[in-house]
């Protein structure tokens, strides 16, 4: 078993044997406890890191790593002479490229090539290769890349710098941009941006991630980094589809707990009062929450442009503002520029769930679409208010609730009114 440091200390150690596991703790404002611990480990392949959100499951998951590394050195002194010779040859070889990485893209360079890699190799070279090719690491390349969009004019902070920067500060940063594969690229996008408490990234962040990385290889290639007519490593990479989100129910609220959520952030945190407004009965998603403006209200005329929509939907959509939801905007604080604050989302959800009102993920949304897809009967009207196509909306959300339901829901007004 392996020994900890002292409770006082962070980070703190896990040790087995040679092998050394530590657990850092960090802020995390937005988690129930505001903070969140990180595991970290170092392999041949180079550095790992886990986050978990509790302590003692941070704690267990050290241990186990730090037996792993542990067994796998007692293995590696089992080895022969000759598998230590030939290890290190191919350490050699391989020079800064990590050999595994290196023979997984020679596997699938012999694949594409089928089998004739050298001839591949040497018409490559005959016909597109520069007489004065140019080698850049992967952090300056992600450097110059936010620099260059920057400089156009292009807001980074909410796509790029959410996504780019951990790649520089990883493991791969100190690679050059051309040697990476692949598969090395997909395996650490997986590791990197993994979800809490599990060992990989969700679908959805890794096709995300992908993007980015596509974006900043075809930069790359343009710069001449990359050989002009060749497909970047990001691109090989297929995307992952979300089973789980395909197979599972979508979540919704009932009308009772709907009135009950109103009901108690009026209360007892009327500052948040718009957000919940508008995301039960106007269908916005929490990035478009968090940029709304009053201006683009109209309380008068019952209606609302979303004045940041989510990127590939229709920007600047109307969205209606039934009687009950101009009821509930008049009693709120219309103060500042925005509805709220950018936390409001996350603090609505928390307050409540310490009242016990269910709240699945992403309900205020889903349940607007089903609620207002049954209330109107129409999917194409739905979906053009609620920014989806009509096949999501018609897939995801027809006949969840009936159109009595629907009524009900868009018919919750405060108390007073």
């Amino acid at each position: 078993m392996g020994k900890a440091a002292k409770p006082k200390d962070w980070p703190r150690q896990v040790r087995v044997g040679h092998a050394c596991v530590k657990i850092y703790r960090i802020k995390q404002p937005r988690g129930k406890s505001g903070v969140t611990h990180v595991v970290a480990w170092l392999t041949p392949m180079g550095r790992h890191r886990r986050k978990i959100a509790d302590e003692a499951a941070a704690m267990e998951e050290a241990r186990l790593q730090a037996n792993k590394l542990n067994a796998g050195r007692i293995e590696s002194t089992q080895m022969s002479v000759n598998d230590h010779e030939e290890l290190a040859a191919l350490r050699l070889l391989a020079g800064d490229v990590p050999p595994l990485s290196a023979l997984q893209e020679w596997k699938q360079a012999r694949e594409i090539s089928g089998g004739s890699l050298l001839t591949a190799v040497r018409f490559y070279v005959d016909h597109f290769s520069k007489s004065e090719a140019k080698s850049i690491l992967v952090k300056d390349a992600v450097e110059r890349f936010l620099k260059a969009k920057r400089a156009e004019g292009i807001n980074v902070k909410a796509s790029y710098e959410k996504i780019l920067p951990r790649l520089r500060d990883g493991e791969l940063g100190n690679l050059p941009i051309e040697v990476i594969g692949r598969d090395q690229l997909a395996s650490w996008t997986l590791s990197a941006f993994a979800v809490e408490g599990k060992t990989e990234a969700h679908p959805e962040t890794f096709n995300t991630a992908r993007r980015r990385f596509v974006t900043l290889w075809r930069w790359g290639r343009d710069e001449g980094f990359l050989p002009k007519l060749a497909r970047t490593a990001p691109e090989e990479i297929k995307t992952r589809k979300d089973v789980a989100r395909d197979q599972e129910p979508i979540g919704i609220m009932s009308v009772p707990d709907w009135k009950a959520s109103l009901v108690l952030i009026w209360n007892d945190a009327p500052r948040l009062l718009a957000t919940l407004v508008i995301a039960g009965f106007c269908g916005m998603r929490r990035s478009e929450l968090m940029a709304q403006r009053w201006a683009d209200i109209d309380l008068k005329r019952g209606h609302l442009r979303v004045s940041k929509a989510k990127r590939r939907t229709p920007a600047r959509r109307l969205v209606p503002i039934c009687p009950a939801a101009r009821a509930w905007l008049a009693i709120c604080n219309q103060d500042g520029e925005l509805i709220g604050p950018s936390w409001a989302s996350d603090h609505v959800r928390a307050r409540l769930r310490e009242a016990k009102i269910p709240c699945p993920a992403n309900a205020l949304r889903h349940s607007f679409i089903s609620y207002r897809c049954a209330a109107s009967g129409s999917v194409d009207q739905t979906s053009q208010e609620a920014g989806n196509s009509p096949k999501i909306v018609f897939r995801h959300y027809r006949e969840l609730v009936t159109p009595q339901q629907g009524k009900v829901w868009f018919g919750i007004k405060p108390a007073s009114d």
